[in-house]
C-alpha cells in the first residue's frame, strides 16, 4: 500500500482501526492492535503509526 493511495482506500483503514478498537473494548498496545489489522489488511507499522496519529489528532 502506498500513503498516496486513494482517499478511500485510508479512511477504510482507519475505520478498520476504529472497529477493531470497538470490538476489543479494553486497552490494548500498539504493537498487539498492529498484529490485528495486519492480519485483516496488508498495512505496515509505519502506515499504521500514520492512522493512528491522523486518529488521534481528531
Amino acid at each position: 500500500m502506498k500513503l498516496s493511495s486513494s482517499s478511500e482506500v485510508l479512511a477504510e483503514n482507519k475505520v478498520l482501526i476504529l472497529y477493531i478498537l470497538d470490538q476489543i473494548n479494553e486497552p490494548v498496545l500498539d504493537s498487539t492492535l498492529l498484529q490485528v489489522v495486519s492480519s485483516v489488511t496488508d498495512l505496515n507499522y509505519f502506515y499504521f503509526q500514520q492512522f493512528l496519529l491522523d486518529l488521534l489528532r481528531f
